[in-house]
């Protein structure tokens, strides 16, 4: 089962690792793979954190997921 949780400053390297992976995959599948910006400078650039709430997703206890939103 899904749990969901406001964002902590301690998830910042897990929600890297789950964007940068998807994100990847995604980009690969279009032929854009060098339109690839990580998560550390994408979500500074756009105002994730200042802008948008933001949500994670847990599994047992461990970050799987999470969402952004105005």
């Amino acid at each position: 089962m899904l749990n969901f949780r406001s964002y902590e400053d301690a998830d910042f390297e897990k929600l890297c690792n789950i964007h940068d992976q998807a994100r990847k995959q995604e980009l690969k599948f279009a032929n854009l793979e060098a339109a690839f910006i990580p998560f550390k400078i994408a979500s500074k650039k756009e105002q994730l954190f200042e802008d948008y709430q933001v949500y994670v997703a847990t599994k047992e206890n461990k970050v799987v997921g999470f969402v952004g939103f105005i």
